[in-house]
């Protein structure tokens, strides 16, 4: 009976014996619609970092291995940086850590040489997540919140969070550490819109790794329709 249990023991994963609660990976491939395409595998470390992300504003850097953005007081501007990759409709995944840091946000935009237009994000901030979408810069234009009221969202600053936007025509789905916290369509057209940067902001400081995208470009309309009905 002893030699059972001992064995018993060792197989047990070593987190159960340390009480450590693992982080819930939202971006394994099992929770994805079958026939969904990965465009992007990046685990935002030096391998990538120069190479493929660009500043906006504020501060990126890699401090001890890991991404960090640096809000700059006087450019009265949040951190941002983003990363070239042209989806229509798709998930994004990342995990995020605000260090001291009261709002981050993830999504997409429009870039060219003469033109950025900012499309989508997911929001959080203050502890509550919503979404906000739109076509450009201009008053008419801009992203502007959609959907429900902001909901309270647990994220508390120092842990590592995993963050999900899904987006198929005019619907968008958060989810939030694998919990579904939003679900809306946007008034602001995103139907058949190509989405050709990754954007990543925060206020404050906050930290940013394991950054996933899907293509949903190829799921059945039908198919998505009962997602984002299960999502409600």
């Amino acid at each position: 009976m002893k030699k059972h249990l001992s064995h018993f023991l060792l197989a047990l994963p070593i987190h159960l014996f340390l009480g450590i609660t693992p982080l819930v990976h939202a971006g394994s491939a099992s929770d994805v619609p079958k026939g969904a395409t990965l465009l992007v595998d990046d685990p935002l470390d030096a391998s990538t970092f120069k190479e493929h992300w660009k500043k906006a504003k504020g501060k990126f850097a890699m401090e001890d291995g890991i991404f960090t953005a640096r809000e700059i007081l006087k450019e009265k501007h949040h951190a941002g940086a983003g990363r070239i990759q042209s989806v229509t409709d798709g998930i994004l995944d990342v995990e995020f850590r605000m260090v001291e840091s009261n709002e981050i946000q993830f999504g997409f935009d429009f870039t060219t040489d003469e033109k950025k237009d900012h499309l989508l994000r997911a929001v959080i901030k203050d502890g509550t997540v919503f979404s906000r979408a739109g076509m450009g810069w201009a008053k008419q234009t801009r992203m502007k919140p959609f959907g429900p009221k902001p909901v309270k969202v647990e994220v508390p600053e120092g842990k590592w969070h995993h963050g999900r936007i899904e987006f198929h025509g005019q619907d968008v789905i958060i989810r939030i550490n694998g919990r579904t916290v939003f679900a809306a369509s946007a008034r602001t057209p995103l139907k058949g819109v190509e989405k050709n940067r990754i954007a990543l902001t925060a206020r404050g400081v906050a930290q940013f790794r394991n950054v996933k995208l899907w293509s949903l470009d190829e799921i059945p309309d039908a198919e998505w329709k009962k997602r984002f009905q299960k999502a409600h």
